[in-house]
């Protein structure tokens, strides 16, 4: 979760996308949201808030970049154990 308007956040995100390889980078970023806190303090998800589908777009929109990444390595042919990296 990055809040854009604070320089030494991106700063930290600049940082990190010179270090980590492209390959393991997510095009998805999760802007810091209020709704976020509010959703916590609630407990519940943010997309069920008034308000809050905009909040929680961010987490669908990373689920489908995992699920497009998922789907590319078994096209490739190239399962879990066949992946090296960070992890």
């Amino acid at each position: 979760m990055v809040d854009s308007t604070r320089a030494s956040e991106q700063e930290i995100l600049e940082d990190i996308q010179e270090l980590v390889p492209e390959r393991y980078r997510f095009e998805t970023a999760i802007p810091y949201d209020e709704m976020f806190e509010v959703a916590s303090q609630r407990a519940v998800p943010a997309g069920m808030l008034k308000n809050g589908q905009a909040a929680a777009r961010c987490y669908r929109d990373l689920a489908l970049e995992l699920q497009e990444r998922q789907l590319a390595r078994e096209t490739a042919g190239e399962s879990d154990e066949q992946i090296s990296g960070l992890f």
